[in-house]
């Protein structure tokens, strides 16, 4: 794509610092190290995703309605505990996917105010430019689950597949677990630093998860709080917290899925005050198709798309 005129040009995408789109964040400074906590995901389709309480029964309507909300709180605010571990998946997800992906609005609940400069003008660029890009995502077999939700995310992979498309360079290092403190799963990501000092270092723990199948229509809802860490050498944590919501349906030809990311000011920040408290700052909604490359066990799909 050829990008447009911009008045106040974000900076180029290798000063971004993108998360991984279902590991993101939105919060941003525009130093190099601090755009890593800039900016989130974009999922895509060149097919058409219904909206979600269209698509859903009432049972995932409380998942899935957070998609299409003006206003947001923040996930679990209420009292509604998490589900035990990380986020689990159907079956249909297993294997690997080429994942296409579009950002397609972006949105302030509360104000400007309440959202920098670097983030706002960097996705309102995108929108401008119609951003489209392709990765590689993978699901692979979890537990046995009596509802069918047999797979995970391969989220070591899929982060440094999700974070290199976006920065347009290589992650150098990439990793997943579940540590005691961190029991819904962390994403480790390793940059290199600026002008070849200390490496920035990303920490991203998924701190809330819950879920909705819908096995008798292919439908699959998620929710999860993300909070991410960022350090580069000896300078202090910086942090942010993300909610990531997305409905995911399998059609004949493939996968579509919507997906929203809110990002939310956290308790040691400035922003953290009054109105800000609990309520999403910045919302932005992305699609997503995709074409699965292999099957889990590494298998060829032969260039269909199933």
């Amino acid at each position: 794509f050829t990008a447009r005129p911009f008045t106040e040009r974000p900076p180029p995408r290798a000063d971004r610092r993108l998360a991984p789109p279902l590991a993101a964040t939105m919060v941003a400074a525009a130093t190099r190290r601090d755009a890593l906590l800039a900016a989130s995901a974009a999922f895509s389709s060149t097919l058409s995703a219904p909206a979600a309480s269209a698509i859903l029964p009432p049972s995932q309507l409380a998942l899935a309605s957070r998609l299409d909300a003006s206003s947001l709180t923040l996930p679990g605010a209420d009292g509604l505990p998490s589900f035990d571990g990380p986020l689990r998946y159907p079956n249909f997800l297993l294997g690997t996917w080429e994942l296409t992906n579009r950002v397609q609005r972006f949105s302030m609940p509360l104000g400007a105010n309440f959202v920098d400069d670097f983030t706002r003008f960097s996705l309102e660029d995108d929108i401008r430019r119609a951003e489209e890009l392709r990765y590689l995502m993978r699901w692979r077999p979890g537990p046995a689950d009596a509802e069918g939700l047999d797979a995970v995310l391969d989220r070591g992979f899929s982060g440094q597949q999700e974070a290199s498309a976006f920065l347009g360079e290589a992650v150098l290092d990439s990793k997943y677990s579940l540590p005691r403190e961190a029991p819904h799963g962390r994403l480790e990501l390793k940059f290199a630093g600026e002008g070849g000092g200390p490496p920035i270092l990303s920490a991203i723990d998924t701190v809330w998860c819950r879920w909705a199948y819908d096995a008798s229509r292919q439908r699959h809802a998620t929710t999860e709080l993300l909070r991410q860490r960022v350090r580069a050498g000896g300078d202090a944590v910086e942090e942010t917290l993300v909610e990531s919501s997305t409905v995911f349906v399998a059609r004949d030809k493939g996968i579509v899925a919507r997906n929203r990311q809110a990002s939310y000011a956290t308790p040691s920040s400035a922003a953290y005050i009054g109105l800000a408290a609990e309520r999403a700052t910045a919302i932005t909604d992305y699609t997503w198709s995709l074409r699965r490359v292999d099957d889990w066990r590494g298998e060829m799909a032969e260039g269909r798309a199933v």
